[in-house]
């Protein structure tokens, strides 16, 4: 294109002289911003549902508990290597969210003929991920750790056996009598 050309289209484009292809232009570029932006926010919206959606089943949540005291008293003073093992109580419950209406009619001709109905219906809020769909879940209730066997290299020491029962104690907020701790026999 021209240099001419090009500053002549601008001009009338400025001054207004073609309303019709300066609004048409217009548009054009605001739509193409729209789109854009809206790529950006829903490719970010996705990211943030995938990584909130990752779904934990008992045994993987029961693991991960485990590891996570491990690798704790592993840094313990005297502890040396350590192996938890923990029971839990049920599995992992999830609470799902529903959509509730109620409606209620009211017939009749008169106040001796008067009817009352009501009804009322309960949907589970579906979410829907590519194709696959599933409920909604508002929060997952953890199934309660009842009981911990911690065996240590460190624990034939009565101040080391008292720490780890102290450790697990306050991180999973069970009573002294729950937590057990035994020396091992060999490096584990």
């Amino acid at each position: 294109m021209d240099k001419d050309k090009l500053s002549g289209i601008i001009n009338n484009f400025i001054k207004g002289e073609d309303k019709n292809k300066s609004l048409l232009i217009i548009l054009l570029v605001i739509g193409l911003c729209l789109i854009l932006f809206s790529s950006l926010f829903s490719s970010s919206d996705n990211k943030d549902k995938k990584e909130t959606s990752k779904e934990l089943s008992s045994s993987e949540y029961k693991l991960s508990l485990e590891k996570s005291i491990e690798e704790t008293l592993s840094k313990v003073s005297g502890v040396g290597n350590v192996k938890v093992t923990i029971t839990l109580d049920g599995e992992i419950e999830k609470n799902i969210a529903y959509n509730e209406s109620n409606s209620t009619s009211t017939s009749g001709s008169g106040d001796a003929n008067t009817n009352d109905s009501s009804n009322s219906s309960k949907d589970a809020v579906m979410v829907r991920d590519g194709s696959n769909e599933s409920p909604f879940t508002t929060k997952d209730k953890y199934p309660e750790v009842v009981g911990v066997v911690i065996v240590a290299s460190g624990a034939g020491n009565k101040t080391v056996q008292y720490y780890i029962t102290k450790s697990v104690e306050a991180l999973l907020s069970l009573p002294s009598y729950k937590v057990v701790v035994l020396p091992s026999k060999e490096n584990i």
